[in-house]
């Protein structure tokens, strides 16, 4: 078997994680749909000569949102429009396709993310809010949080790594049963994941196809 015949039959093996991972984002349309039409295309590409993907899950995952983005964006939706950060859908008239097509793209990755932050204590939420998102030096919270620059920055450098931490925590509850136990260990040691669990990160299949998802979507995020 070659390598295309592999990776493509390794996404069936992938089938119901793939669909629970489009579900989430997808806004209603059948994920299963969506799915077999992404691998369908992709087969197709593959054989016409394409490359086969670096990370084979996430492109699919990837060309799945694209289909969904597609039809949303098209007459047949009657313009309704998917907000990723609620369940429902929400009835708007959608003139611009690109921000439509980057909700749907990244809102799994994203919620991730959000679900992390909201995880950390209150003082390490509003600092990587202030120096992450809204890009605030540490000399400009001085008067607000009443502590030295240096003290604010060593604390919004502790918690960007407990951030880091909680998300590899959050990737390991993703995967299997033997997974779990490594990130009870990261939750007792947010600063340095233990050396048990980095090494299984590294070395278990399923949670380093999702760590690779993660980041390639991560970097599909700053394109």
């Amino acid at each position: 078997m070659d390598d295309t015949a592999m990776a493509l039959a390794r996404l069936g093996t992938q089938r119901r994680k793939l669909v629970g991972q489009i579900q989430r984002v997808c806004g209603g349309l059948d994920p299963e749909d969506l799915l077999s039409e992404a691998i369908l295309r992709l087969a197709e590409r593959l054989a016409d000569g394409m490359l086969l993907p670096d990370h084979i899950e996430a492109y699919v995952v990837r060309s799945a949102k694209n289909l969904a983005a597609d039809y949303f964006r098209s007459p047949r939706s009657r313009e309704h429009c998917f907000d990723p950060s609620v369940t429902e859908h929400t009835m708007v008239f959608a003139h611009h396709d690109e921000p439509l097509h980057h909700d749907i793209e990244t809102a799994q990755d994203r919620a991730l993310v959000r679900r992390a932050l909201s995880n950390l204590s209150q003082p390490q939420q509003r600092l990587l809010i202030e120096t992450a998102v809204h890009d605030r030096r540490p000399r400009e919270l001085v008067d607000e949080l009443g502590i030295a620059s240096a003290a604010i920055s060593t604390a919004a450098h502790r918690a960007r790594k407990a951030l880091c931490a909680e998300i590899l925590r959050l990737i390991l509850l993703r995967g299997e049963p033997g997974c779990h136990p490594h990130a009870a260990r990261i939750a007792a040691r947010p600063h340095a994941p233990p050396l048990h669990a980095a090494r299984h990160l590294r070395d278990c299949a399923t949670c380093r196809s999702n760590l690779e998802f993660f980041h390639s979507l991560t970097v599909m995020m700053r394109r």
